[in-house]
């Protein structure tokens, strides 16, 4: 029997995920974490989604890294970004734990910052780390087994990473990024600290990235896996494609091809990496040859 169409300003969950560009067992997953609410219409028996916070969702996500690194958005007072240093590891490995259970510890994390210390940065509050994220360059046959799931974050070791050097082609892995979501009085307050946390943050790392490309350091594509709501969330919000098919439906992976990327947060880099090519042409045409 065919479901009756959904009240006005209703949708059904195959719209919804038309609307947010996902799977419906993705619209479930919003559901389940509270980003959604399903309805159930007076005079209907069967469940519906709003219009309204159906778009506000796609808003907020489209949002996230729509906004220009020159635009004015207010900031909470004493937020300070900076690089992460290997003692910084435990105050990151603290807001992973809060945020995803079990993770990679802290020892685990400092030889890993210490031998690649570009792409490791962190936000402090009030002297306290509330962000972080790990964007680690590794070797092609080893992103790759993280991304077929025959390794997980814990099993990268420095053997692994191929670190930033000038003039440099790389593939890099957003590992690990968060940001701290227990700071505020209430539910709204403490969502609305923590997007002021992962903005600062992005904004940072987009600056911080944009001096690899000075360097001549191609990125070529960012990698990231993610099995929470507010990942998923910044992997739609960033225009990352999926990388096959999630595993066991909550695992979701998403590949960037950085020169195909128009996102505000890398338009520094890629800005700066073309003025650098330009600059190098003669070398980098050489190298080419020889390649």
């Amino acid at each position: 029997m065919t479901r009756k169409r959904p009240p006005p300003d209703y949708l059904t969950s195959s719209q919804v995920a038309e609307i947010l560009k996902c799977s419906v067992s993705m619209v479930y997953t919003y559901e389940r974490s509270g980003r959604l609410k399903k309805e159930v219409p007076k005079g209907r028996k069967q469940g519906f989604f709003k219009r309204s916070e159906v778009e506000a969702l796609a808003a907020g996500m489209a949002e996230f890294f729509e906004i220009p690194l020159e635009s004015q958005v207010p900031e909470m007072n004493d937020l300070v970004f900076a690089r992460a240093t290997p003692d910084d590891a435990e105050g990151i490995y603290k807001v992973a734990a809060s945020l995803f259970g079990s993770t990679t510890s802290a020892e685990a994390r400092k030889p890993l910052i210490a031998i690649c210390p570009q792409g490791n940065y962190i936000v402090k509050w009030k002297g306290k780390i509330v962000a972080y994220i790990h964007v680690q360059p590794l070797k092609h046959e080893r992103m790759m087994a993280f991304m077929n799931g025959e390794i997980r974050g814990k099993d990268v070791s420095v053997n692994d990473l191929d670190c930033f050097a000038l003039g440099k082609s790389l593939e890099c892995l957003v590992k690990s990024v968060g940001a701290v979501k227990d700071i505020g009085p209430d539910d709204n307050t403490r969502r609305l600290n923590q997007l002021h946390f992962l903005f600062k943050l992005l904004r940072g790392t987009a600056q911080e990235i944009a001096k690899l490309g000075a360097q001549g350091i191609n990125i070529t594509k960012l990698y990231a896996t993610s099995e929470t709501v507010t990942g998923i969330e910044m992997a739609y919000s960033a225009h990352m494609e999926m990388f096959g098919k999630p595993f066991r439906g909550s695992r979701f992976r998403y590949v960037l091809d950085i020169q195909q990327s128009d996102i505000p947060l890398l338009r520094p880099y890629k800005r700066a990496l073309a003025e650098w090519q330009q600059d190098h042409k003669e070398s980098v045409i050489g190298t080419y040859k020889e390649g």
